[in-house]
């Protein structure tokens, strides 16, 4: 049994390969998805569509990447919100205040392993 029988259907869109969960699906709430190496620009070693800003990939090649996953999604790049990430058991709430942070405009958000929101137009991206 593969990750997609396991409670996530996978979808392609322009390229782009995602999982998502139908039960997020069928709520009409939440779009989403859980992206593969499937359908970016990267260049070996980091091969397709990296969205790590920290390994040594060309930052304009990351960005690209995030507008082709947001692209497939159909997620604004503007409402992504990225983690200012470090390993443990923080978990920062965002909102429209911090629409673009870390993707389309500087972060101040705090180091954390998660991020959680519960306004509709603010996307986190945990990586």
């Amino acid at each position: 049994m593969n990750r997609y029988q396991k409670g996530f259907m996978r979808r392609e869109n322009r390229g782009v390969e995602f999982g998502v969960i139908p039960a997020f699906e069928r709520s009409g709430l939440v779009r989403h998805g859980f992206t593969t190496r499937k359908g970016g620009v990267s260049a070996a070693p980091f091969d397709a569509l990296n969205l790590n800003r920290r390994r040594g990939d060309d930052l304009k090649t990351v960005r690209r990447n995030y507008e082709l996953m947001c692209e497939a999604i159909g997620v604004p790049l503007e409402s992504l919100v990225l983690v200012n990430y470090e390993h443990g058991a923080r978990v920062c709430r965002v909102g429209l205040p911090d629409k673009g942070k870390g993707i389309t405009r500087p972060t101040d958000l705090p180091k954390c392993d998660g991020l959680i929101t519960d306004e509709p137009v603010s996307a986190p991206v945990p990586l």
